[in-house]
Order: structure tokens, then C-alpha cells, then sequence
């Protein structure tokens, strides 16, 4: 897009002339070229603000949703460990009431015998002459 730059270039060179300067035109459309190519009007502004929040805005949204596939990922993973670490806990759990049922099992099982055994009448001592 062309822009135009309002400057009198006419006034401009008759100045540089009257201080002594050798060809004042070249300095002035020199100058008007340099200060056209750093100048952006409002139009051209707005619209490099607006195209720099849409590429933000852009960026946020394709950022939130590799986030959001990260964390899916992620609450799958450990919903995934959840179940294994419930699973063996059963399964220590179980081994330890199997294991605590021998342990008590037997001297249960003896004293029970000992109880019946005195039940009729036989004592231990009888039985181990």
C-alpha cells in the first residue's frame, strides 16, 4: 500500500537552500521517502494489532488444547495405575489373611483339640507317657 506523506517538500528545499545546502530537492524527497517507509498510518496499526492478538489468540487455543490431550493422556495413565496398584493390594491383602489364617489356624486348631480331649476326660499328660 502506498502512503501518503504530507510534507512540503517545495518549502522544505527552499529552507535547505537558504542555509546553504547543494541541492536541496534530493534531500528533501530523500527525506520523505525515509520518514514514508517508517510511518504506518492508523489503519495499518490497528490492523497489526488486531493480526497480533488473533496469532496470540491462535496460539493459546492450539496450546490449550495440546494441554488438555495432555492431560486426558495423563488422568488415563494413572486412572490405568490406580487399578493395578488396587489389584495388588488385593492381592497382598488376600496373601496376608491366608497367611494370618495359618498362623491362628493352628494354635486354634490345638487348643480346640486340648478342649476336647479334656471334654472326655483324656489329659494331655495321659497320652504322652
Amino acid at each position: 500500500m502506498t502512503k501518503k506523506l504530507m510534507f512540503d517538500t517545495l518549502s522544505y528545499s527552499k529552507k535547505l537552500a537558504q542555509g546553504g545546502v547543494v541541492s536541496p530537492d534530493v534531500f528533501s524527497e530523500a527525506l520523505v521517502d525515509a520518514l514514508s517507509q517508517n510511518l504506518n498510518t492508523k489503519w495499518e496499526v490497528d490492523k497489526m494489532v488486531s493480526d497480533a492478538i488473533k496469532h496470540f489468540e491462535d496460539a493459546l487455543k492450539a496450546s490449550t488444547h495440546e494441554l488438555k490431550t495432555e492431560m486426558a493422556k495423563d488422568r488415563e495413565a494413572f486412572r490405568k495405575d490406580g487399578e493395578a496398584f488396587r489389584k495388588e493390594i488385593y492381592e497382598i491383602s488376600n496373601s496376608t489373611v491366608a497367611r494370618l489364617g495359618t498362623i491362628i489356624g493352628i494354635p486354634v486348631g490345638v487348643l480346640t483339640l486340648l478342649t476336647l480331649l479334656n471334654t472326655f476326660g483324656i489329659h494331655l499328660s495321659s497320652l504322652i507317657k
